[in-house]
């Protein structure tokens, strides 16, 4: 399947959203790029999971942190802010297996998650 510039193989999608299946890097990134091009909220910014290691690995003097936190473009008076992280539970898997969402609610300032091992 194509979308853009990603591309996934069946098989990456059917094994992401099965029962029990492992959330795969690419079916991830393909997702979180659907639903950021078809967001029509302006105050609300969706993050590339890249920018979400870069986070992780104190590399903030990469371009997408800049541009993402850039008074001109997007100046912090949005309503939520919203981080994909995808976890890797083993080393060299392609398929992470966990994810969870942070959500930086301006408006409440709180923090919000959404995570794949809780039911809430």
């Amino acid at each position: 399947m194509e979308y853009g510039s990603f591309y996934v193989e069946l098989k990456d999608l059917t094994d992401s959203i099965k029962p029990l299946g492992l959330l795969s890097n690419n079916v991830a990134d393909m997702t979180i790029h659907v639903i950021s091009a078809n967001n029509k909220n302006k105050l609300k910014k969706i993050a590339p999971a890249r920018v979400d290691v870069y986070l992780l690995n104190k590399q903030l003097d990469k371009n997408d942190i800049k541009s993402l936190f850039s008074k001109s473009d997007n100046r912090l008076d949005h309503k939520e802010l919203f981080f994909p992280v995808l976890q890797q539970m083993a080393e060299f898997v392609d398929n992470v297996g966990h994810w969870f969402t942070v959500c930086l609610n301006l408006k409440a300032e709180r923090f919000e998650i959404l995570n794949s091992l809780r039911n809430e």
